[in-house]
């Protein structure tokens, strides 16, 4: 089985213990990205599963317009300051554990959706 390729977008202290931590994970293969990149093609080769980026960084246009070529594209975007991870296909998790985000990207959801009055 191939791994499940997760990009992290930015350069954050969040992003780099997320990265450390996922990588205990068999079965998950995390690429870094220092930056956004300019155009959705370079990120589209890297053929991820699922990108991740901190939320009150730079925030990677080119993402949401691959997310539109490929729905099956997991989105996540971390906000430490609210302690929630928010997904873009409008589902919204809070307080995840390392555990329940690897369940995430490997396409299990570990909680029922939380209805809140925030938008993402």
């Amino acid at each position: 089985m191939n791994p499940l390729r997760i990009v992290l977008v930015g350069r954050s202290v969040l992003l780099d213990t997320l990265a450390a931590g996922l990588r205990r994970f068999p079965g998950i293969a995390i690429i870094p990205l220092p930056a956004p990149p300019l155009g959705m093609e370079p990120l589209a080769a890297l053929r991820p599963n699922a990108i991740l980026f901190d939320v009150g960084a730079d925030f990677p246009q080119c993402a949401f317009a691959l997310l539109q070529r490929r729905p099956d594209l997991r989105l996540i975007g971390l906000d430490a300051d609210r302690n929630r991870a928010v997904v873009w296909s409008g589902q919204q998790l809070n307080e995840l554990s390392l555990g329940e985000l690897a369940a995430i990207l490997a396409g299990n959801n570990p909680a029922p959706p939380q209805a809140t009055d925030e938008s993402p």
